[in-house]
């Protein structure tokens, strides 16, 4: 069990709070109807203390806007620190039509075939669009403007087609994957400060872009939205009834599966 102090469990008012990615709005939509009915915002929103960049929990956010909140629970980390893990999230669709991966190909100006190549360390050659074991990259000059531009174009022509998108955690991702009938945009490996500025920049990524690993994820909080509507902070009085229970990873919670340890509070 962690120590109590390495649970960093804080009330924060949420005009500070920034998000690095944008939301998707039928999970806003849907988020908020289950907090109003249930009156509570259960899970805290994992903060970066230095800059208050939102790294988990961009939907509560906006549930909690939606709903008047003056202040949500918050578990401040420090995501510049070797603690906490930067990953990708891929995309792909399962059988595609060759119009539509001829379609993608040219919309990402993906004309270059290249190897499809694998490491032990996970795919890293850049931002690459593969189907059934080929890979083609673009022959524009990469980054993470570069990337989100992609993953934006990406989304839309598959959704424009009526393509079923599925995410894919780098660590799951392997060749005999992208061997398969997948279309699957990679993504280069983002370093954590472009994560930052494009956060204070006000230009967040697109949805399910990043996925950040925490030394743990508290789980369970349960405060009431009444409370955060107000300017009182009742945290440690509710955090003083709980116990805690320790789920180790790969942690599943709530039908979820986590890298991290979770730590449930009840």
């Amino acid at each position: 069990m962690p120590a109590p102090e390495t649970i960093n469990l804080k009330l924060i008012p949420v005009s500070k709070l920034i998000p690095h990615e944008e939301t998707v709005p039928h999970l806003s939509d849907r988020l908020t109807r289950r907090m109003m009915r249930d009156g509570v915002q259960r899970d805290p929103i994992v903060v970066d203390e230095g800059s208050m960049m939102v790294l988990d929990g961009m939907h509560r956010l906006e549930a909690l806007r939606r709903m008047g909140a003056a202040s949500a629970v918050c578990f401040l980390v420090d995501f510049m620190g070797d603690r906490v893990k930067l990953f990708r999230w891929f995309r792909l669709v399962e059988n595609p039509e060759d119009e539509l991966v001829s379609e993608m190909r040219q919309e990402l100006g993906m004309v270059r075939e290249v190897p499809l190549v694998w490491h032990d360390a996970g795919f890293d050659a850049g931002l690459t669009l593969t189907h059934r074991g080929r890979a083609y990259a673009s022959v524009t000059e990469e980054g993470a403007v570069t990337a989100t531009k992609a993953v934006r174009a990406f989304d839309r022509v598959a959704k424009s087609a009526g393509a079923w998108i599925e995410y894919v955690d780098e660590g799951t991702a392997s060749p005999d994957l992208l061997k398969g009938n997948y279309m699957a945009l990679l993504t280069p490996r983002f370093k954590k400060e472009e994560v930052v500025h494009a956060a204070m920049e006000g230009k967040p990524f697109p949805p399910k872009t990043t996925l950040q690993v925490f030394p743990v994820r508290p789980m369970g909080i349960n405060y009431p939205i009444e409370a955060l509507r107000s300017k009182g902070d009742i945290l440690e009085r509710i955090l003083a009834t709980r116990t805690r229970r320790r789920i180790d990873p790969p942690s599943f919670y709530r039908g979820r599966l986590y890298r991290e340890p979770v730590v449930v509070f009840e």
